[in-house]
């Protein structure tokens, strides 16, 4: 809000915003609405009925439809997977409007689909760093555990507060370097495969496989 404040001192004759939340950013934008600054959403839309009730009114929004990227990538996965799969879901951050289209539209192609499953489905907020985190077997390696052990190189129990050993600072690292390639554009497998990238652009939505 500070942030918005200040640039309305400005003088500022238009305010572009991408909200981090589409309800938190409705008190920031009652100060623009107050200066009679006009306000352009862009990529992530404000909550229609938190803006109604503090009297905000946008000029337009700009951005992709996140339900139609989020049904595209359910469909795919349908086909190419012949309508049998067990899916894990990472997440983007929970309460966030792009998020929560893009999942309320993979949701809704894949739900006629009896052989799709999602077998897990967790926050990873958009972060590398934390989808590396995710254990193997979240993303279905060991789809019939019920609790999640670290265990040391011996297979002994890992305890709180025990040291890194070699083999676990081994892993960690490759953990982050996969992040680190992530963050570049390389979010692959460990053979580096991708199954299928939704893109949206020119008013137009379509899942781009890999190239072989």
């Amino acid at each position: 809000m500070q942030i918005v404040e200040n640039l309305i001192q400005t003088g500022i004759q238009a305010l572009v915003i991408t909200p981090s939340g589409s309800r938190e950013i409705v008190s920031a934008l009652v100060k623009a609405k107050n200066a009679k600054v006009p306000i352009i959403i862009v990529d992530t839309r404000v909550d229609a009925k938190a803006a109604a009730d503090a009297g905000v009114k946008t000029e337009t929004f700009v951005g992709s439809d996140n339900y139609a990227g989020g049904k595209l990538a359910g469909e795919y996965l349908v086909k190419v997977t012949g309508g049998k799969a067990r899916v894990g879901i990472l997440e983007g951050i929970p309460g966030h409007e792009t998020g929560d289209s893009r999942m309320r539209g993979f949701l809704d192609a894949i739900k006629d689909a009896r052989g799709v499953t999602v077998a897990a489905s967790q926050p990873a907020n958009w972060s590398a760093i934390r989808v590396q985190r995710v254990p193997e077997h979240a993303a279905g390696a060991r789809r019939h555990r019920q609790r999640l052990r670290l265990q040391r190189p011996d297979g002994a129990r890992r305890r709180r507060g025990d040291p890194v050993r070699g083999q676990d600072r081994h892993h960690q690292g490759d953990r982050l370097r996969r992040a680190r390639r992530c963050e570049e554009g390389d979010c692959g497998g460990d053979d580096g495969s991708v199954g299928g990238a939704v893109s949206v652009g020119d008013g137009k939505a379509a899942v781009e496989a890999p190239s072989k």
